[in-house]
């Protein structure tokens, strides 16, 4: 595990820029790094395929240009620069094929197919007013994305590029005042927000697509994490199914047991990795 960790520090600082996961390694294993390419004439990002079991790195792939964000000078700490394009990374069992999705204003859906290595722009647009702010999730051969218009989860399918809209649980409520984050847990599409009241709620789809199957899944309020319960992403449940480790956008790691209601570990990154994500507000 440690030679994993320094492995992965040597990517995350390869070319002396921040590559960026867009996913949770999709099996087979393989991982999808993002890096900004600061140009001035034609501003964008490269694509490489890391296998963390052969410790083999892939040259850079898929040139991908950002013509929506306009600076005088490039900083690669603005955000701004992430902000306009939405990716996914996930993997077609029929197929065989790992494919990157991007989506850019307003709403342009290319699709990048590792081998074939270029952009297919023949999708079909993204289904909704303004596309997603954040990476798309994937689950069982589909990348899903939240919309706030409607109020939904818009799922593409790496095979047909067909889309799905997936509602919310119906004792979801009103919507809340962040949007919701979606992300995979113990191989089940998962989504947290944050209550009226504050509090850190996590839902679990048991089957995929079955709208029916939502199941709230943990309920965390104020006492629990105290002030570390602002940001909240779930990363990982163990096979207990009680223990946790989230991630805050401080850099802090959080692991906690939900059947004892205990925090047992708390872990700051200061390796230079950043953890970030984007919550936009409903």
């Amino acid at each position: 595990m440690d030679g994993e960790g320094e492995e992965w520090s040597r990517l995350a600082s390869s070319d002396g820029v921040a590559w960026l996961p867009l996913a949770t390694p999709v099996p087979p294993l393989l991982i999808s790094l993002l890096s900004p390419h600061y140009d001035n004439l034609c501003p964008g990002f490269y694509l490489r395929f890391w296998n963390p079991a052969t410790h083999s790195l892939s040259p850079k792939l898929g040139f991908f240009p950002n013509k929506y964000y306009q600076r005088d000078v490039y900083d690669p700490r603005d955000f701004d620069f992430y902000s306009e394009i939405s990716f996914g990374f996930g993997y077609h069992n029929l197929t065989n094929q790992y494919k990157v999705v991007a989506i850019s204003p307003p709403n342009e859906v290319s699709v990048f197919t590792l081998g074939h290595n270029v952009w297919r722009t023949n999708i079909q647009t993204f289904p909704t007013p303004d596309p997603p702010l954040a990476f798309g999730v994937y689950v069982n051969e589909t990348l899903n994305w939240f919309a706030e218009l409607p109020f939904a989860i818009i799922s593409l399918h790496l095979g047909t590029h067909k889309y799905t809209h997936f509602q919310f649980p119906l004792d979801f409520g009103v919507p809340p005042r962040d949007a919701p984050t979606l992300c995979v847990l113990m191989g089940c599409l998962c989504f947290s927000h944050y209550s009226r009241l504050s509090n850190f709620v996590i839902w679990q789809m048991r089957e995929f697509g079955v709208e029916d199957s939502w199941t709230k899944l943990f309920q965390f309020d104020h006492q629990s994490f105290g002030r570390y319960l602002s940001k909240l992403v779930p990363l990982h449940i163990f096979e207990d199914g009680h223990t946790i480790i989230l991630a805050n956008q401080t850099g802090l790691l959080i692991h906690y047991n939900m059947r004892d209601n205990k925090l047992i570990q708390r872990t700051r990154i200061t390796n230079g990795i950043t953890w970030f994500f984007f919550q936009p507000s409903c």
